[in-house]
């Protein structure tokens, strides 16, 4: 029994604890249910992946290139200046709870497919 909650406990780390993954596996298993070619599966596939990996990246340099703006926003609004190194910020957030999340949407979509309709 131990063996197999080991197994468990690496998938839900290592595959599910990665996003891009996850949405890949998702997009993978309505391709399969909409019954597909075995072309328009993978291609479909990467292109989530990919696609979730670009939007996550481009959201970065996003943010990234906002901040320099900060000194602007708190002189010209008045705004009291925050130390931000207190946040547990997108990666933190992911390393600590991204299992957990990742098990919880996994399950909702379980369910949701379950659910008649």
């Amino acid at each position: 029994m131990s063996e197999f909650l080991g197994v468990l406990r690496w998938i839900t780390i290592n595959i599910f604890g990665e996003a891009s993954i996850l949405i890949g596996l998702i997009v993978l298993l309505g391709l399969v249910l909409q019954k597909k070619s075995l072309a328009d599966i993978v291609s479909g596939t990467l292109k989530g992946i990919l696609g979730f990996l670009i939007i996550g990246a481009g959201a970065g340099i996003i943010v990234s290139a906002l901040l320099i703006f900060q000194p602007i926003w708190t002189e010209v609004f008045g705004l009291s200046s925050m130390n931000l190194t207190n946040i547990i910020g997108q990666a933190r957030f992911s390393e600590r709870y991204g299992s957990s999340v990742t098990i919880a949407i996994a399950g909702g979509f379980a369910i949701n497919l379950l659910l008649p309709g």
